[in-house]
């Protein structure tokens, strides 16, 4: 992308003036509200397309640490000072995040491990990144040539808590978060996300920790949301007539469905 508001606009006019690649439909999945896509897809020149809600994400705006223990309840506050008291009491702690690509790979490799390591692991569910060897390659790969950023947690030099996150624009995405659940009286995993907001308080190249999805545990952090959309624009083919024509009016009849389901 040029960085313009429209790109979006000239990549369709691109494909549907194209010969060799034949398409009815481009499905985008879980496009955030505050996107360009979104904002395009909203504002920008008339199309073929549908918008549907497809849930919400969380995140933390930086408006400084004082703001944050403020908007967080007195219970959850309470919680922080008391893990932080814990932690404390252990001896060499340290705090490490970085983006430069060298030291990723050592605490990429130290997150992989520290993952695979709790309820995620072989043990567990055996969803962690290490058993799948192209969700672990995928992410190698993003941690070489992405723009991303690793923090962990240590104890001893011993990783207890740790993210993997994407920074973009002015916002970090936390796309994985893991912590030893040897170390759980600590909640090293809370240690590490307060840390993080402190942190990137004192930067200004981000204004915002987003976490991705709007999990259940996220509500004690008080976040902001967006929206979430699932958006499909669709080309002046046969068949992406056919799909558009069925897609849009089944959006017209739910409502009115519901609306009779709750009459009767």
């Amino acid at each position: 992308s040029d960085g313009s508001p429209d790109y979006l606009h000239k990549f369709t006019q691109f494909l549907r003036c194209q010969r060799e690649i034949k398409w009815d439909a481009i499905n985008l999945s879980k496009i955030l509200q505050d996107s360009r896509v979104y904002s395009f897809l909203r504002t920008g020149p008339r199309q073929l397309c549908i918008i549907n809600t497809a849930g919400l994400n969380d995140y933390i705006p930086l408006d400084g640490y004082e703001v944050f223990l403020q908007k967080i309840s007195k219970n959850f506050r309470d919680s922080l000072r008391k893990a932080r008291n814990k932690l404390n009491s252990y001896t060499s702690v340290m705090f490490i995040t970085s983006r430069e690509k060298p030291e990723l790979q050592h605490l990429l490799a130290q997150f992989l491990e520290l993952e695979a390591s709790g309820w995620k692991g072989a043990k567990g569910t055996n969803s962690a990144i290490k058993q799948n060897r192209r969700l672990q390659q995928f992410y190698e790969r993003l941690a070489l040539e992405g723009p991303c950023e690793i923090s962990l947690l240590t104890v001893s030099g011993i990783a207890i808590a740790g993210t993997f996150s994407i920074h973009l624009g002015d916002s970090l995405y936390i796309l994985k978060i893991a912590y030893d659940e040897n170390y759980s009286r600590i909640a090293p995993g809370n240690m590490l996300l307060e840390w993080l907001i402190k942190h990137h308080t004192n930067y200004a190249d981000v204004t915002n920790i987003n976490l991705v999805s709007d999990a259940i545990w996220h509500h004690r952090w008080m976040p902001s949301q967006l929206g979430v959309y699932n958006c499909h624009i669709f080309n002046g083919t046969l068949n992406g007539l056919i799909i558009f024509s069925c897609l849009k009016t089944k959006s017209l009849i739910r409502p009115l469905y519901h609306a009779a389901r709750k009459v009767l």
